[in-house]
């Protein structure tokens, strides 16, 4: 009919574990197979190839520090996976991104000025040789590679400035950092800036902005930096547990030999189609509105990067361990599930049509984890770009978290991060660096990039001034990047930093659909334990004794008038009203056991006085076994209340008995307690009390 939305029927939702395992198993297997077709021509070309490249690249940097030691003074190659990053990704996209630190109020410019030239810039190591020479290094161009070298010209003044003083507030400060993440940096002095602000906003905190190329080092490493030598020593030895990638690394190396080629072709030279491209995708529509020049999935040379819309956001930590607990999933699985619920909602995408899938790019870290006896730090990049896909189309929390669950355990399990991060080392020295950076550009099919970096545990600190939160900001790695989305980690907080393209939706309004997203999964597991979680009920409070006394006192008199009105009720009543009754009666004995448990629990525990509970144990048991008491009496009661009712009502009667049955079943067998009690005319009714002198 027309008018009318088409909604689909939902699909019946299947357990990635519950699915078939043959189509995995033919995948692979068929992979195995190309692989070991390509495994005798691909080897045979590296190893001939490789050793002359290596040789030519020694006589260079033989010839560098002989010959021309005086002109490219700490001459350096780049390794590939620095290099890419130098030729442009893409020519409108600089490859910049953005830290944002607040700090207590109290210090000046002049002195964190100081501090990092003592600390970062300047520092040396025992043997009084620089730590980290490329703060000081640019990037020259030799014989068509890239290599670092001192630059002669440093001045500290260049690369330590202040933020303007026009931004003052939140607003302008967003707007700020929104031009610096499209702004370029030039390599021909060191690949860095720092920006201060003294006096900021009504606490007068400290904002320090470290704006930096990726050349230059991957985030990873610039957080081991600053944990072990910028901010104050401690006697904690910082470290990073290291991720999948760095664990695997070994191993996962032996099997890239084989099945490297297979990744080579089927993700850098023959990808899936971009998010961008395709038909049905959420971002097609909007780009060709703006651009008019992207069609047949084909870029424009011409595409102008546009000012992000910047927002950031504090998680709440609590609710999302507790959700990883009880999920049985990582930290970050609940983080990209609530940010694909976000996605969805500010998309518009109801699950009405079938719409192409959306991808994220995600940096998966290889490094090993520090060691304890050294704090060098080694900078540049070992991490390499993946794609997964975010299941948008797919309705409610829980189904997405096990797509995501099954998709990381997917990656986990294969070598795809390990084989790509060879193919470029390896082809970095056979082919130029501009040639590398086309394959990745062209393996990067998402719209959005998600980065999640782990921080310290313990709050860190800068001259004895605390520093309250670290917000980072990664680079778009294409124009048509939709969405830039970091999790920091930090002193017990997660920190989501958002960079989003105003032309689909503002990074506010995702932030609120993130939050909404979080509440929402939180509120359906909340009935769910922990592993070792101890159930605790509604009346379980840290109430001092006295408080505890008066509301067992004030339930037992409650249940008491209840039960004397249940045995005067006439079985000729009305049933709604029998129902409502019996509900209460039932809820009232609830509350009483949970109150006498807790009581029995906590004895002599609240500021010395006593309470002795000899006979709670008798008291709680008489209580629950009015439940046998309920299920004998129901059925009579049940009998004369059909028999009084003339038959023409007998319909409206089993309408009401449904409607109870249906409270009874959504109160689950975890609530026992009777439905109705029968007191006999002689029969006294006992005060539950678990005090003696009561």
């Amino acid at each position: 009919m027309s008018g009318q939305r088409d909604v689909r029927k939902p699909a019946r939702i299947i357990h990635p574990s519950q699915q078939s395992i043959l189509r995995l198993v033919w995948r692979e297997l068929w992979a195995l197979i190309f692989a070991l077709l390509l495994f005798v021509p691909v080897w045979l070309f590296v190893v001939i190839l490789i050793p002359i490249s290596w040789f030519l690249a020694f006589c260079l940097d033989s010839f560098m520090a002989v010959f021309l030691k005086e002109s490219y003074p700490g001459f350096e190659r780049l390794s590939p996976w620095d290099a890419i990053w130098l030729a442009q990704i893409h020519p409108s996209t600089p490859p910049v991104s953005v830290c944002l630190l607040t700090l207590e109020r109290g210090l000046t410019f002049q002195e964190i000025k100081g501090l990092i030239l003592d600390r970062m810039v300047l520092a040396k190591d025992d043997s009084d040789n620089i730590m980290y020479k490329r703060f000081m290094q640019k990037v020259v161009s030799v014989l068509g590679c890239y290599a670092f070298v001192y630059d002669g010209a440093f001045d500290p003044s260049k690369h330590i400035t202040l933020i303007p003083p026009d931004v003052s507030s939140q607003s302008s400060l967003k707007d700020y950092i929104g031009e610096l993440t499209q702004m370029p940096m030039a390599t021909n002095r060191p690949l860095w800036m720092l920006h201060i602000r003294t006096n900021f906003g009504p606490n007068g905190d400290t904002i320090i902005l470290y704006r930096f190329h990726q050349a230059l080092s991957d985030g990873i490493s610039l957080v081991k930096i600053l944990c072990r030598s910028v901010t104050d020593k401690t006697q904690e030895v910082y470290h990073i547990k290291s991720r999948f990638g760095g664990i695997n690394f070994g191993i996962n190396t032996v099997r890239s030999a084989v099945m490297a080629n297979v990744y080579f072709f089927t993700t850098m030279l023959f990808p899936p189609r971009t998010d961008w491209s395709r038909r049905g995708g959420p971002f097609l529509r909007v780009r060709r509105q703006l651009e008019g020049v992207i069609s047949n999935g084909k870029e424009s040379s011409g595409t102008l990067a546009r000012k992000r819309d910047i927002y950031w956001l504090e998680t709440n930590t609590q609710v999302l361990d507790r959700l990883s607990l009880v999920t049985r999933n990582s930290l970050h699985n609940i983080l990209i599930a609530c940010l694909t619920g976000a996605l969805r909602s500010c998309l518009g995408h109801d699950g009405s049509k079938k719409k192409a899938p959306i991808h994220a790019c995600t940096a998966v870290d290889l490094r090993r984890p520090l060691s304890t006896t050294t704090s060098v730090v080694e900078m540049g990049n070992r991490f390499v770009l993946l794609n997964f896909q975010l299941p948008i189309a797919t309705i409610g929390s829980i189904p997405r978290l096990w797509k995501i669950r099954f998709s990381e355990d997917r990656l986990k399990n294969s070598s795809e991060s390990t084989s790509i991060y060879w193919i470029i080392q390896i082809l970095g020295h056979i082919v130029p660096v501009r040639v590398l950076a086309w394959l990745v550009r062209r393996s990067i099919i998402s719209g959005c990039t998600v980065s999640n970096l782990p921080g310290p545990d313990a709050q860190l600190s800068l001259n004895g001034k605390a520093i309250k939160s670290i917000v980072f900001w990664p680079f778009s790695i294409t124009p048509h990047s939709v969405l830039s989305a970091s999790f920091f980690s930090y002193a017990d907080k997660c920190m989501l930093g958002l960079a989003v393209d105003p032309d689909y939706f503002s990074a506010e309004e995702l932030a609120n659909a993130f939050s909404q997203e979080v509440t929402d999964l939180a509120e359906l597991l909340s009935n769910r334990r922990a592993p070792g979680e101890i159930k605790r009920r509604v009346s379980e409070y840290r109430e001092p004794p006295q408080v505890l006394r008066n509301r067992i006192l004030e339930v037992q008199r409650a249940l008491q008038d209840a039960q004397v009105s249940l045995s005067s009720a006439s079985a000729k009543q009305d049933m709604t009203a029998w129902a409502d009754q019996t509900s209460k009666v039932n809820l009232l004995q609830e509350d009483l056991v949970s109150m006498l448990s807790v009581a029995r629990r906590r004895k002599s525990v609240f500021e010395g006085v006593s309470m002795d509970f000899e006979e709670d144990e008798d008291m709680v048991n008489e209580v629950r076994a009015l439940s046998s008491i309920r299920r004998r009496t129901s059925s009579i009661n049940s009998l004369e209340f059909v028999k009084a009712v003339p038959p023409g009502k007998r319909s409206s009667m089993s309408a009401s008995r449904s409607g109870l049955s249906e409270r009874e079943t959504s109160s689950g067998p975890s609530q026992p307690g009777p439905q109705t009690i029968t007191v006999r005319p002689d029969q006294k009714i006992r005060f539950y009390s678990p005090y003696k002198d009561f």
